[in-house]
């Protein structure tokens, strides 16, 4: 097994850039492969956009739990939605990933979304493009669950890694959008690029890659132009709360590419926490408390 471990770790660095290629572009799961949803969900939707066809599930507030929230009564005899939370899940994931998170939000009363990005899950496409494409996805299915009378304000996104720069892009492109909560956010696909580089082989082998012979090359194949992949470019244009979080321990995406997005985002806060690898963040002690008071402080402002 170690020998085949080094036997493949050889091969991708003898073809580094090829492989690096192929590895950012190419969907884990490029064919639309619709199943039947688990009992819990209360609506599908399956929304062709950009030559995919993309899948997600909506839970609506769970009757008789929601629970008070700033101020807010505990729920009403209509269990109206409080407002529509959007999930976005990470790389080579798929929504039902967050529906611990989603789950949490529908006991407060909020409407939950939760999507496969193209590519991904049940969800079809066949490059990835980081929130080139997926920004204007996302904008068709919010169109599609407004046009069921199913969009209750505000619309707030949450993403996780990938789905946390795709959230910020996405944001960036639809006013609809109320409030971004991005969790290890990615700051551009360039610089991600070499993070991941980095972590994958080390910095003193990572730096023989020429990352702008890969953009030129992924830009050839993906038909899209990667330095378009921007989430701290979308945020400078963002005049919506806008809450950060990230951790310093984070070994695929470092803490700074967060900062410099914090630095760009006028209405931005950033919670650090520590301790947590980057796929651990999510679940870190500090981040539901977090999530919850700034959910609490967007309904008092709004009370007021």
């Amino acid at each position: 097994m170690i020998v085949t471990l080094l036997l493949v770790a050889f091969a991708a660095f003898q073809y580094r850039e090829a492989w690096a290629v192929a590895t950012i572009l190419q969907a884990p799961s490029p064919e639309y492969r619709p199943e039947m949803p688990p009992a819990f969900v209360d609506d599908v939707l399956d929304v062709a956009a950009g030559g995919a066809v993309h899948r997600a599930w909506v839970l609506n507030p769970i009757a008789g739990e929601q629970e008070p929230l700033g101020g807010m009564p505990q729920g009403s005899e209509s269990n109206a939605p409080r407002g529509t939370f959007l999930f976005l899940h990470g790389i080579r994931g798929q929504k039902a990933h967050l529906l611990e998170l989603a789950e949490r939000r529908s006991r407060e009363g909020y409407r939950s979304v939760l999507v496969d990005l193209r590519g991904h899950g049940e969800s079809s496409g066949t490059w990835l493009s980081y929130g080139v494409r997926e920004s204007e996805d996302l904008v068709a299915l919010i169109d599609a669950l407004e046009a069921r009378g199913s969009l209750a304000r505000p619309l707030y996104v949450l993403g996780t890694s990938y789905g946390a720069g795709i959230s910020l892009q996405y944001a960036a492109r639809d006013s609809r959008v109320d409030g971004v909560i991005a969790i290890s956010p990615f700051s551009s696909l360039e610089e991600v690029v070499g993070a991941y580089g980095d972590w994958i082989f080390g910095p003193q082998l990572a730096s023989t890659f020429s990352i702008p012979d890969i953009l030129e090359a992924v830009e050839e194949e993906g038909g899209f132009d990667p330095h378009a992949a921007c989430p701290r470019c979308a945020a400078e244009h963002l005049d919506i709360p806008v809450l950060l979080i990230h951790s310093r321990d984070d070994e695929r995406i470092p803490l700074a590419q967060c900062e410099t997005i914090h630095a760009a985002a006028p209405r931005s806060n950033l919670v650090v926490v520590s301790g947590a690898g980057h796929n651990n963040t999510p679940g870190a002690r500090e981040v539901e408390p977090a999530i919850q008071r700034w959910i609490r402080a967007r309904a008092e402002r709004a009370e007021r």
